[in-house]
């Protein structure tokens, strides 16, 4: 194991919980965990990761970091998808990017008062709009990896 894994696994390992915040059991496993995030009116299933969870009552034990991850790509998985959009999608990807209407505005080339009015359902988003938050995600998505393996991420982030 390299010196910079072992790095990373002491840092894990220091900030995983002792305790079990529901029950207060000590006993914790990671186990597979499939999380369900609802955007607009679909549900997405993601399966991708091992949480701690505790052996007595069973509740993963998920942080903001992690649940933030789930919702960038659920937004993604969403906006990927040829399903027919609305503004309720276009917020949620905007805030899973923690970005302000007026950030997402200048960062896409639109005013916040478009990005707005796509929110509130008083008019449709584009394609393009679709896509360009698409890529958003896809870098935010990215940027972790790439921070881990010493590459710079490839644009700015909002």
């Amino acid at each position: 194991m390299t010196e910079l894994a072992k790095k990373k696994r002491a840092a894990t390992k220091d900030k995983a919980p002792k305790v079990c915040p529901n029950c207060g059991g000590k006993r914790l496993v990671k186990k597979g965990h499939k999380h369900v995030e609802r955007v607009g009116d679909f549900t997405v299933r993601d399966g991708s990761a091992l949480l701690p969870t505790c052996v007595d009552c069973g509740e993963p034990l998920i942080d903001l970091k992690r649940l933030g991850r789930y919702q960038l790509r659920a937004a993604a998985t969403v906006l990927g998808s040829d399903k027919e959009i609305d503004g309720q999608i276009v917020r949620y990807a905007r805030r899973a990017l923690g970005a302000t209407q007026q950030a997402l505005a200048e960062r896409l080339g639109y005013t916040a008062e478009t990005i707005s009015r796509i929110e509130n359902g008083s008019d449709a988003p584009v394609v393009t709009l679709r896509l360009s938050i698409l890529a958003l995600l896809d870098e935010a998505i990215r940027a972790p990896r790439e921070k881990a393996s010493g590459r710079k991420p490839s644009s700015k982030t909002l």
